[in-house]
Parts: C-alpha cells; sequence; structure tokens
C-alpha cells in the first residue's frame, strides 16, 4: 500500500507528458542526406555537388530556422553541411539551405548558390564564387514581404583565407533565389591567426509596420589576427538586400574577445544588439552586454552590462571538427575567471593547427576594470 501513491503519480505523469512523447515521435528530419534525388539546386535542377549531397550522410551543425511572417507555413533552416565533402574538389563544408511549405513537416535540400563547383549562372555570379570554399555560420530571417535573406561567411582554411561576411536573398517565400552580396571582406591572410576575419554572424528583418519596415539588419564579429581584441561590426540594408551599408564599429574592444551577437527587433522597431565578451588579459572579463537603436540602426546607444559569469574551463578533445575548431570537454572551473588570458588565444590557434593537442590553461584572475564600451 506504500506504493499506491507512488503509483498514482507515475499515472498522472504518464497522461501529462503523453503529448510531449508524441511531439518527439512527429520530429522532422530536415536533411535527407539518405535518398537519392533529396538535394538539388536553387532552381531545382541537379549537379554533382547535389547528387553527392543526396546521399552522402554527413553532418550538420550550427542549424539557424526562421518562420515566414508573410506565409507561416513556410518555414526555412541552414546549417553548415558537410555533404558537400562528398563531392566538392576541396572537400569542404557549405551552407545548406532548407525550405518547407506545409509548416516543417517535409523539408526541400538545397545550398546555397556559388558552391566550388557550382556551374549555373546564378553560382558563377556570386561574389563567393572562386573566392572562397568553405562557408557556413548560417543566420536567416524573413522580412513581412516574404522575402528571405540568409546571412553567411566564406572562407578558406589556407591562405588566401578571405574571411568575408555575405548575404543571400530569397524572395517568393523564400522559394527563389535573387542574389548574393559581400558585406564585409576579409583580407587574403596566409592563416587564421594573421589579418582580418569576420566571424559568427547574426541578421534580423524589420517586420514591423513602422517607418523602419523591411529594413535588414546584420552584426558579426571580426578578428583582427593575433590582437585577441576582436570588435562588434554591424551594417544595414534599406532596399530589400540589393546593398548593405558600410560597416560601423559598435564596440571597442576594451573589455575581452566580444563575439556571438544577437539582434531583436520590437514592436515599435526599436533594434536590439546583444552579445557576450569573453576574458583574454587584463581587466577583461566574461559578460553580457545590450545596445539598443531607435533610428533603425543609424546610431546606437552606449552598450550596457548586463551579468558577468564564470564558465567552466574547457580543452580540445578528439579529431578537429566545426568550421574552426574541435569538440571540447570540461577540466575544471575557472576560479574567479578570466583564467583564459593570451596564453588561451594561442592554444586555441595551436587546436587548429594540431587538434587533440592543446590545452587551456588557467592563471590568476585579472583585477576587473570599470571602463566600459563607449
Amino acid at each position: 500500500m506504500r506504493f499506491a501513491p507512488v503509483a498514482a503519480v507515475a499515472a498522472v505523469l504518464a497522461v501529462m507528458l503523453a503529448p510531449l512523447w508524441a511531439d518527439a515521435a512527429s520530429n522532422t528530419r530536415t536533411t535527407l542526406d539518405g535518398t537519392a534525388g533529396s538535394y538539388s539546386r536553387f532552381d531545382g535542377t541537379q549537379d554533382a555537388t547535389t547528387t553527392g549531397c543526396s546521399t552522402s550522410r554527413r553532418p550538420q551543425n550550427e542549424p539557424t530556422i526562421a518562420v515566414d511572417p508573410h506565409d507561416p507555413q513556410v518555414v526555412t533552416a541552414g546549417a553548415n553541411d558537410y555533404c558537400t565533402q562528398a563531392t566538392l574538389p576541396n572537400h569542404e563544408v557549405w551552407a545548406g539551405y532548407y525550405r518547407s511549405t506545409d509548416g516543417g513537416a517535409r523539408f526541400e535540400d538545397s545550398l546555397v548558390p556559388g558552391y566550388p563547383a557550382d556551374g549555373s549562372a546564378a553560382g558563377v555570379a556570386s561574389p563567393v564564387h572562386g573566392t572562397c570554399g568553405a562557408a557556413g555560420d548560417p543566420t536567416q530571417s524573413f522580412d513581412a514581404d516574404g522575402r528571405l535573406f540568409y546571412g553567411f561567411i566564406c572562407f578558406n582554411r589556407t591562405g588566401p583565407v578571405n574571411g568575408g561576411m555575405f548575404v543571400a536573398t530569397y524572395d517568393q517565400d523564400g522559394g527563389r533565389y535573387l542574389r548574393t552580396v559581400e558585406v564585409a571582406r576579409g583580407t587574403p591572410s596566409g592563416q587564421f591567426s594573421a589579418g582580418i576575419f569576420q566571424d559568427k554572424p547574426n541578421l534580423v528583418a524589420d517586420q514591423t509596420n513602422g517607418r523602419f519596415s523591411g529594413n535588414v539588419y546584420l552584426a558579426w564579429s571580426r578578428d583582427s589576427g593575433v590582437s585577441g581584441n576582436n570588435v562588434i561590426l554591424f551594417s544595414r540594408s534599406t532596399d530589400h538586400g540589393v546593398t548593405f551599408s558600410k560597416p560601423i564599429q559598435v564596440t571597442n574592444g576594451l573589455v575581452g574577445n566580444e563575439l556571438f551577437t544577437d539582434l531583436a527587433v520590437a514592436p515599435d522597431g526599436t533594434l536590439y544588439l546583444t552579445l557576450r565578451t569573453t576574458a583574454l588579459q587584463g581587466p577583461t572579463f566574461d559578460g553580457i552586454w545590450t545596445m539598443r537603436s531607435t533610428d533603425g540602426g543609424v546610431s546606437f546607444s552606449e552598450p550596457a552590462l548586463l551579468a558577468r559569469f564564470v564558465l567552466p574551463l574547457l580543452q580540445p578533445v578528439g579529431d578537429r571538427g566545426g568550421l574552426h575548431g574541435g569538440p571540447r570537454r570540461l577540466v575544471g572551473r575557472a576560479a574567479g575567471r578570466a583564467g583564459q588570458d593570451l596564453r588561451r588565444q594561442r592554444s586555441r590557434r595551436r587546436a587548429l593547427q594540431h587538434p587533440g593537442h592543446a590545452r587551456w590553461h588557467r592563471s590568476r584572475p585579472p583585477v576587473l576594470s570599470r571602463r566600459r564600451l563607449r
């Protein structure tokens, strides 16, 4: 009899969790890379790359997703798609593009035009074609009229690196590819640890009915060689992705690496930009910051610190994966924080060159400065 209450609780939980189990059973696989003919080019035709992608069974990671406010049955997704390793002559990753017209029940799989073996007119015309062989870090957003904007980076792992920032535009609820434009150019450096590399973008379109409706906003991190003091750049389009403004710097890099931007538009059209900083040396520290623009991205308020935090200490393990590095495992807790100074940056670069052999080290926590971003 003592177990009767337990059984009753179990029965109640079973009833409560049944809808969740049903939802889990109805999850949809986005990339059908084990089915011949599942991938196609942007125009619905096939080439050697899409044919290989259809049965490659290679991984995808760093996904993004967007729902079309013009037709909510249209759902699009993107990812770093390694299906191209099976067919591209440089065995590299590319930006995958997946679109559903039935609320996510089924997706049609493709690639953003411009990959190295893309012989289509649109692919050859893309600014990424012939200049960079790997594409990823996808970010997507629809405007209110069903135009989809797909931001991504494109680069080479060996010189010239050319780590640039690009935005592709699709209209007709994401069903027709229009163009790709370059927003910010990287330098033709000989290795990742030198020159300028545009990285980690986030994009949002203004879906409101206000005076900035249709604006497209893009923010990202500019890596400047071995300095370790990345800054955040921002650009906007006021002509539906045909052109983008000259990037402006909205932070100064004084409180550590600045990265992982996140953009959001409020109902009144106010644009919010959130980012995080990571400790490297001296007064730098891990934190979350936010700023806002009330004039459609022309200018931004001074960033405000939302919170400081302490991260576990990580080290690379195994083979290199992802776009820029390998998997990580927890090996301890950084005392007081910022135990990752410039040695962490050097270790990260060694991890790229010798995966599985680099470790991130603790050092004495710095004295945190009260200086704020301007």
